[in-house]
């Protein structure tokens, strides 16, 4: 028999531990801004320089502070591919992840940047400035 009481407890603490997760996670989560949904002009330039099958058009339509912040990183090999990851990996466990389109167009532009990497590590001049430049 179907016991009400045993199961309103059960989603009761269910509704109490999701309030607890967005009560913990709130001051980690810098509040939304303005310009979150508006892409730099030196991004729209970043991307008109990637190669066409690259550019990746519904993410910057629907998350423009992503690939405004793929802009400010990509200088910085180690930091975009740690921005890739902790972009495409679920490490909370409880993300919803993006749109399969929108995945796609993150995993090209990820294999792009790990090739970039490569293909400037395997220059030796370029190999001493980027050692000059963490010296």
């Amino acid at each position: 028999m179907f016991n009400q009481k045993a199961n309103s407890g059960h989603n009761s603490s269910a509704l109490n531990f999701e309030a607890l997760r967005q009560t913990l996670w709130q001051p980690i989560r810098r509040a939304p801004r303005v310009e979150d949904n508006l892409m730099m002009a030196d991004t729209a330039r970043w991307l008109n320089n990637l190669p066409p099958g690259l550019r990746p058009c519904l993410l910057q339509q629907r998350y423009p502070r992503i690939v405004n912040q793929l802009f400010l990183l990509w200088p910085s090999h180690d930091k975009t591919l740690a921005y890739f990851d902790s972009l495409l990996a679920d490490k909370r466990g409880d993300r919803e992840g993006f749109h399969p389109l929108i995945e796609e167009e993150l995993t090209a532009l990820f294999r792009h940047a790990v090739k970039r990497k490569a293909a400037l590590a395997s220059v030796p001049v370029l190999n001493d400035i980027v050692h000059l430049e963490r010296v």
